[in-house]
């Protein structure tokens, strides 16, 4: 019979994969990455030592902790041996991080490269991910904002859809978000800012300030820590459509599928929607029983890999529907209503396709 590993994580008790573990009786202990005031390194040392087959389940923050930090003991490169698997995994933005650390530091990159993890994603790795990190085992986990804590599918039933004006648009200026800013110029340039529900600036400690208009301090505050998942819904009552610019959508033929609550809040809000992010974005949203707005605007958009095109495309479409937004928005009725559901589908069907996978992982392992 083989030996279940010594599984580590530094995952908190409240995560979901906390929860899988406890439920199927899979032992496993919590890594101090916060409270120990040792080099983690040491910690991990002396928490394994002895065991035969390791399991250790780190996030990427951990992980490039490791990577900065010195100890005059141990060096974790070294430590690691063919009787320790290296699991990545983060609960939510774990591509997210994977982008930010690569653009920091390419010998992180390395150095991650050589420890082989098997990364658990939240969503679907990419050309760009697996060109840098060539040495990685992807395995698609998860898309943890399709969580129902952080869809709301209930929230649907504060429209009142009272329209003012064709479209909305809200982003947040980031630095690494570069098709942003493509689209930002587009829109100046074709006269659409004016017929739009229009944000792009910097995130600040005003950035929710739109949500009093719907919610009470106690909802805005209490929804889990998780304050960019709420919609505004008097926004959805001024406009037919959202232009979302999505989290991925940087680089040139990437095809990364991460899908966040900026896609799911008009969902959310039965509106139509078009999506500026990675190739094959709306392809993959199809493949999770979604359905989009073919039928009814070009989304050639999503098969086209050099973004600067894409945006073309989908701002081209924004000025066709400058006079027919509302046309646009009563004749996807049956879309909009399918794509709630469906949201309310995925949500409820979360957890089980966690551990479904989850399972197959440790089989496997």
């Amino acid at each position: 019979m083989v030996r279940p590993p010594f599984i580590l994580a530094d995952f908190p008790a409240d995560n979901p994969l906390a929860d899988y573990f406890s439920c199927k009786k899979i032992e496993y202990d919590f890594l101090q990455v916060e409270l120990i005031t040792i080099p983690l390194v040491d910690q991990i040392h002396h928490m394994i030592e002895g065991q035969e087959n390791v399991m250790l389940i780190l996030g990427t923050e951990t992980l490039k902790q490791l990577f900065d930090e010195k100890s005059i003991y141990h060096d974790f490169r070294e430590m690691i041996n063919p009787g320790i698997k290296i699991v990545l995994y983060n609960h939510g933005d774990c591509m997210m991080n994977f982008l930010h650390y690569t653009e920091e530091s390419s010998e992180f990159t390395s150095w991650l490269n050589e420890l082989k993890p098997t990364v658990l994603t939240d969503g679907i790795a990419g050309k760009w991910l697996k060109e840098n990190y060539s040495k990685c085992e992807f395995i698609e986990l998860h898309n943890p904002l399709l969580e129902y804590n952080r869809t709301k599918p209930e929230l649907s039933t504060l429209k009142r859809h009272d329209p003012k004006k064709d479209f909305l648009c809200l982003m947040c200026k980031e630095i690494n978000r570069p098709h942003r800013d493509l689209l930002h110029e587009q829109m100046t340039a074709k006269g659409l800012i004016e017929h739009t529900v229009y944000k792009f600036s910097q995130r600040s400690p005003e950035t929710h300030d739109d949500l009093k208009e719907t919610f009470s301090e106690i909802v805005i505050k209490g929804n889990n820590r998780f304050t960019d998942g709420i919609p505004p819904v008097h926004y959805y009552n001024q406009t037919n459509l959202e232009i979302v610019a999505e989290t991925f959508g940087r680089y040139a033929n990437d095809d990364t599928f991460y899908i966040t609550e900026k896609t799911t809040k008009p969902i959310t809000m039965k509106h139509p929607f078009m999506v500026l992010s990675s190739f094959h974005f709306l392809k993959n949203l199809r493949e999770l029983g979604f359905r989009t707005f073919g039928d009814h605007l070009d989304e050639s958009y999503d098969l086209e890999q050099d973004i600067k095109k894409r945006v073309e495309i989908i701002t081209n479409n924004l000025v066709m529907l400058k006079v027919s937004s509302g046309k646009l928005y009563n004749d996807t009725k049956e879309i909009r209503d399918h794509n709630l559901l469906n949201l309310q589908h995925q949500a409820g069907m979360y957890k089980t396709k966690l551990w479904n996978r989850m399972d197959e992982f440790m089989k496997n392992v």
